[in-house]
């Protein structure tokens, strides 16, 4: 009799051990899978932590080209100065410049284009030292067409141009 306490109490734990034991292992491979994602996960982290803390050590100077190439507003009279400085300095008379703001209701922060026209007198050398200071300048300048206009008369040495760009500011923030 006791044999057959000892038999029946085996089965009941072979049946009873059996189905946990396969919980057991699953709950123990799930773990396992877990923590191995865990590491990875950190690995990534720890990645990330070391590109944002070398990021942050250029990011001021990135920032302010960024600010200097794309300012805030349109900055007409940084425009002006930039373009009579340009003029100046290669020799041309700046005979105007016309504004063209495309929107005046810009988002914040989006980036915007507007158009630039300048009218200039001065030799083709003068003309190709103005585009390279242009070029040269921090702030976002693209001409999209230049006219040329031979002087006559007198001022035949003398060459018109009329520059049509376009420039790039943001949405105040």
């Amino acid at each position: 009799l006791s044999l057959i306490f000892i038999l029946i109490a085996f089965l009941g734990v072979i049946f009873y051990v059996k189905p946990v034991y396969g919980e057991v292992s699953e709950l123990s491979d799930k773990v396992s899978k877990n923590v191995s994602l865990k590491n990875d996960l950190q690995k990534k982290v720890d990645e990330l932590k070391k590109l944002k803390d070398d990021l942050s050590l250029v990011s001021d100077v990135s920032q302010n080209t960024v600010l200097s190439a794309i300012p805030v507003h349109f900055d007409e009279e940084g425009l002006l100065n930039l373009f009579s400085d340009l003029a100046e300095k290669n020799g041309m008379v700046l005979n105007g410049i016309t504004f063209g703001i495309s929107d005046s209701n810009v988002k914040e922060g989006v980036v915007t284009k507007s158009s630039v026209n300048v009218n200039l007198v001065g030799d083709k050398s003068e003309l190709v030292s103005f585009l390279k200071g242009i070029e040269g300048s921090p702030r976002k300048v693209v001409i999209k067409s230049i006219t040329v206009q031979n002087g006559e008369g007198e001022m035949s040495s003398q060459v018109s141009f009329s520059l049509n760009m376009e420039v790039f500011y943001q949405g105040l923030i």
